[in-house]
């Protein structure tokens, strides 16, 4: 019985080794998006969630894809920037600028425009809407 379980254990051992450094491993890909700019490109960053793309251009724009490659939005920058950062939630970009010698941070709030046509209301048509979310509530 024992002389068993030790030539199973010696005949399993070959699974349980991982293959020598240095094999050759074959790599597939498959095209998801290629995004199409008026600028060229300078850097590259994506959201930790993966929902947001940012590309930073020539022009001094940053632009915002969604991973499927559709356009969310852009942001003319200020400044003159060549690398591109993005914190985990996707609301603060950091942008150097390695001329001057600096760092920018700058914070990104996404408006979307929600339609109200053809919906009751009370009040005039145009009065502006704001809709406040309380992610602490507990």
């Amino acid at each position: 019985m024992f002389k068993k379980i030790i030539i199973g254990s010696l005949l399993a051992l070959p699974l349980l080794v991982p293959a020598r450094a240095g094999a050759k491993v074959e790599v597939e890909t498959t095209p998801v998006a290629s995004l199409r700019l008026s600028s060229a490109p300078l850097d590259t960053a994506i959201s930790g969630d993966g929902q947001s793309i940012f590309v930073l251009t020539e022009s001094g724009r940053v632009e915002i894809y969604d991973p499927k490659g559709r356009h969310k939005g852009s942001v003319k920058l200020s400044a003159k920037a060549d690398r591109l950062a993005v914190s985990p939630d996707g609301t603060t970009l950091f942008l150097t600028d390695s001329a001057h010698h600096m760092v920018r941070m700058t914070r990104l709030s996404f408006v979307h425009k929600i339609s109200t046509k053809g919906s009751p209301f009370k009040g005039p048509a145009d009065a502006p809407v704001v809709i406040a979310v309380f992610s602490d509530y507990q």
